[in-house]
């Protein structure tokens, strides 16, 4: 008999997901212990028109590699802000990412007890991420535990999992109103 863990407390009883919390590590835990796969989210926003998918990945992540094209928004979670570590610009959460997801879901009118699914490189940004959003009042946040890239495989590349290894829908182009932030030029 396979026993599995009962769903979180506000989880989307539509969203079916194989993943074992206990399997998930420390860096991919959330508050809220809501998660998918690629291939669950990208069943899930295909289904559900309600279902939000958010990808907090910097802008040049999402240029360099491609996005998932069913995106409703890109808003990075981490932003450069104005000190210096190590000789780079140092990272700290987005100030606007409450902003933009609430803006994403007026737009779709919807409030903070929507599912939204959020996904980075490989599931360790989007969970920092849920856990931001939960700590603000959104009720319903899902991440892909493997991210649009994957994890990283044996040789060191994101070949194990993830959206893009998935062959689900993905473009190397973002379209302009997935972009909460221009891209550079």
């Amino acid at each position: 008999v396979l026993i599995l863990p009962a769903p979180a407390v506000g989880a989307d009883p539509r969203i079916r997901s194989a993943v074992d919390v206990f399997q998930i590590g420390p860096e991919k835990k959330t508050l809220l212990d809501l998660y998918v796969t690629s291939r669950e989210a990208a069943r899930a926003v295909a289904s559900y028109p309600d279902v939000v998918l958010i990808d907090v990945r910097a802008p040049s992540d999402v240029q360099a590699v491609g996005i998932a094209i069913p995106v409703h928004r890109n808003v990075p979670y981490l932003v450069a802000n104005d000190s210096v570590a190590e000789g780079r610009p140092a990272m700290a959460v987005n100030p606007k990412l409450v902003t933009h997801v609430d803006r994403v879901l007026r737009g779709k009118r919807l409030d903070r007890s929507a599912t939204i699914v959020i996904m980075c490189i490989a599931g360790v940004h989007s969970a920092r991420a849920a856990d931001h959003l939960a700590e603000r009042g959104f009720k319903n946040v899902y991440t892909v535990v493997d991210g649009f890239e994957g994890d990283r495989g044996p040789n060191g590349g994101r070949t194990v999992n993830g959206w893009r290894n998935h062959n689900l829908p993905w473009s190397l182009t973002a379209r302009s109103d997935q972009m909460a932030f221009a891209l550079p030029r």
